[in-house]
């Protein structure tokens, strides 16, 4: 084709017929088993290589897989293990729990009986016993105290002592149940309560908590001093009234000093003297000290005869005098 292009066509066939044309041929045919040598060999080398590179990535996949599988493994292993240790460690739980518990039924136990003979031992204290948190609520309330206020221990439990009593906000007992736990000593005390007529002697004692507190009903106590108190304020009255009738010369003057000295001495709101009218038998005021009110204005004639206007204390008395 070469020397067809070269040459011209029919040179070309003139090449071909003088025997030149085999050897073109040939030529031809040498350059083309070249090519296809060189094609084989290329072939061949790039077959290797890709077997090389196959070889290689064998090698990689199969290196990859042994490693997973030892990770796997190592995985295996370590969840293994925690979940032993995790099993051994619930176990040793369990058993403190137990312990645990069985302690605590036991603790329980020896809280409740000691509690309960803590209750018994209240319940036998004669005094009454109240228990206060810091809050002034009650925690504790004995019989003996739910008798002397006069309510249901359950109903006081929990309560505020001051909403439960206001009538015992800044009181004598309110102070000193403040002063106790604010200085953390013991107080004892002496009060009144006007709505349950109670006179109470408070044993105070603090701690960080509360305070603790014995009360004695001393109503009785009371009220016996006070007979004796009266009953010594009469007889220093009675003293004084007749030491003024020794001195006296003017009866205007006794009755006034005799009122004067009942009210200032003896202590009474108001004293008065009236005189018996015997033509009429009845009592006629003529001196009087002290809160008169309009008292003797108000009341009805008092007479010594034993009627309906000579049964009171008047009466009666002048009636006893005149036997």
């Amino acid at each position: 084709m070469a020397v067809c292009d070269n040459i011209g066509n029919t040179a070309a066939i003139g090449k071909i017929a003088t025997g030149q044309g085999k050897i073109y041929t040939d030529n031809a045919k040498k350059i083309i088993r070249q090519i296809q040598n060189a094609e084989n060999g290329l072939l061949l080398q790039r077959k290797e290589l890709n077997e090389r590179k196959m070889v290689e990535l064998r090698v990689i996949f199969l290196s990859v897989i042994i490693f997973m599988l030892i990770l796997l493994v190592v995985l295996i292993q370590k969840v293994n293990t925690d979940y032993k240790e995790k099993k051994k460690a619930a176990e040793r739980l369990s058993k403190l729990n137990e312990a645990l518990e069985d302690k605590v039924a036991a603790r329980t136990k020896e809280l409740s009986a000691s509690k309960k003979t803590l209750e018994e031992t209240f319940l036998r204290i004669t005094d009454a016993f109240i228990a206060l948190d810091k809050n002034w609520c009650y925690t504790y309330i004995n019989k003996r105290a739910a008798e002397m206020l006069r309510m249901d221990a359950n109903d006081l439990v929990g309560k505020n002592i001051w909403e439960a009593f206001p009538g015992a906000v800044n009181s004598s007992a309110y102070h000193a149940f403040h002063k106790a736990f604010e200085q953390q000593q013991f107080v004892l005390n002496e009060d009144y309560y006007q709505p349950l007529d109670l006179w109470q002697e408070n044993h105070i004692y603090p701690s960080p908590e509360g305070i603790s507190v014995y009360i004695n009903d001393i109503s009785e106590k009371k009220k016996a001093e006070e007979k004796i108190v009266k009953a010594n304020r009469l007889y220093f009255f009675i003293s004084q009234v007749n030491q003024m009738i020794v001195r006296t010369t003017t009866e205007e003057v006794l009755f006034k000093e005799a009122c004067r000295i009942a009210v200032e001495l003896g202590k009474f709101k108001m004293a008065w003297i009236g005189l018996i009218d015997e033509k009429t038998n009845s009592i006629v005021p003529v001196m009087y000290a002290g809160e008169e009110s309009g008292y003797l204005s108000m009341i009805k004639t008092i007479v010594t005869g034993d009627v309906q206007e000579g049964r009171g204390p008047t009466g009666k008395a002048a009636r006893r005098v005149s036997m």
